[in-house]
């Protein structure tokens, strides 16, 4: 169970946390769940982490660039990471503002660093979310093989939200607000 005297405190032991779980395929917080505004209500969809970048405190995840997500995203950039992992009862609540990467030069060497493995995620005939005959193969595209529908969601932070749960019921919850430089501790 952490107390955090600062707000470097929690951020660093937020950031560190799912830094180690990019690398792990099997640490629940690899997995989070990231709300938005969508066109007639809140989405939401678990989605993989892939990067933290512990410096400029932004997490990073990839998409389709032809994804719904990322119309909403680019009309509202707002979103809302919710990471949980049950072994230790810890959640994160992140609210950040995401930028959409797609065709640079970071999206580029990003995409070919990607197993090939990976790549078919963003090969698809139709885009994601379309609908098909439930009897048809999905289709892939040889002309995209460039890496032209591959996108990069960079999230900057801009509030931590920390709750940890504990058999005692000394249950703690605190708020960094990145943005105004405070750290509060709220009632759980």
């Amino acid at each position: 169970m952490s107390s955090f005297q600062t707000l470097a405190d929690l951020k660093s032991f937020c950031l560190e946390r799912l830094a180690k779980a990019v690398g792990n395929l099997s640490d629940p917080m690899r997995t989070p769940v990231l709300g938005n505004v969508g066109e007639e209500q809140a989405e939401l969809r678990t989605i993989v982490l892939r990067d933290v970048d512990v410096e400029q405190g932004a997490l990073l995840a990839y998409s389709d660039w032809r994804a719904p997500k990322v119309r909403q995203l680019l009309k509202a950039p707002q979103g809302t990471w919710l990471f949980y992992d049950p072994s230790d009862q810890t959640q994160f609540r992140i609210g950040t503002r995401i930028e959409i990467l797609h065709r640079n030069d970071y999206t580029c060497e990003v995409w070919k660093e990607l197993p090939e493995s990976n790549r078919g995620n963003y090969l698809t005939t139709l885009p994601p979310g379309r609908m098909q005959a439930a009897d048809v193969s999905v289709e892939y595209s040889e002309e995209m093989k460039d890496g032209s529908q591959f996108a990069i969601l960079r999230a900057t932070i801009h509030t931590i939200e920390s709750l940890q749960l504990a058999k005692d019921g000394n249950h703690q919850r605190w708020l960094a607000d990145l943005d105004r430089g405070s750290l509060l501790r709220l009632v759980p």
